[in-house]
């Protein structure tokens, strides 16, 4: 993994925002089931299910879809079930969510739009890095709370997948996010 990368939390990507370049949109690579906030849970896709590269590639980007997905209703357990339980980056999203969702807060816009997607295989795991560009997007911490808006960002993100009992899992992932 890139040196450069440091393990951040994706809740803090997701909410709290940072600093990015000027992002170059590539509209040919982006995946369409991000485009808007989907209302029914993502079903994956076929190519998602297989031990290949391009198998990888495609459960990622329906791990984003699915993300998106938890993000704009508040059902965390299809993300889950993509998830490892001892995911800590995983984890910390998830309660961040939770948490979110249960102070009566909400999350508006922010989809993630993958531009692109290239795959690594390593010993014990498949790295699949990911650029997407994060939509600008307004979170509402509480019902009570004064809504902040999160800017528009570009986003790398480096997951670790592995293939186990005939279906991909997400074990780890990282930012290029700058600890404050």
């Amino acid at each position: 993994m890139k040196s450069t990368l440091i393990a951040v939390a994706l809740a803090g990507a997701l909410a709290l925002g940072a600093c990015g370049s000027d992002p170059k949109p590539n509209t040919a690579t982006e995946s369409p089931a991000t485009a808007n906030s989907p209302t029914v849970a993502p079903v994956m896709p076929d190519l998602a299910r297989e031990n290949t590269d391009a198998g990888a590639e495609a459960f990622v980007r329906h791990y984003i879809d699915t993300l998106n997905y938890a993000r704009s209703s508040g059902a965390l357990e299809p993300i889950e079930a993509l998830s490892d339980p001892e995911c800590i980056n995983c984890n910390v999203t998830f309660d961040t969510m939770r948490g979110v969702f249960g102070r009566g807060g909400k999350y508006e816009g922010g989809a993630w739009h993958v531009r692109s997607v290239k795959t690594e295989r390593e010993t014990w795991f498949t790295l699949v890095t990911v650029d997407t560009l994060l939509k600008a997007e307004i979170v509402y911490p509480s019902s009570e709370s004064t809504p902040r808006t999160e800017p528009l960002e570009n986003l790398e993100i480096e997951f670790q997948v592995s293939f186990t009992d005939e279906k991909w899992i997400t074990h780890a992932f990282s930012t290029n996010l700058e600890a404050a």
